[in-house]
């Protein structure tokens, strides 16, 4: 069975958790990092750029080719 990685951790630990827009959504059940088979960056890298780059959230949206909401949570705290 060809097991999802987190592209957060790396871990393979990770189950199916519904579809959105009818595509898989996969859940670590290392470090909780929801994602699909889609690799984007981990918040931490999301985080990063945002800060150094002072780009707004609607910039790293279409940057990522993802929803505003997607860039919202991040570390725990809603950008604004």
């Amino acid at each position: 069975m060809n097991k999802s990685k987190c592209p957060c951790c790396d871990s393979t630990h990770t189950k199916k958790n519904g579809k959105r827009n009818g595509k898989q959504v996969y859940k670590c059940l290392d470090c909780g990092y929801q994602f699909r088979r889609k690799q984007l960056p981990c918040e931490e890298e999301i985080w990063n750029i945002y800060k150094e780059n002072k780009q707004t959230i609607s910039e790293l949206s279409d940057m990522f080719n993802v929803s505003d909401s997607t860039i919202k949570p991040l570390n725990g705290c809603w950008l604004t």
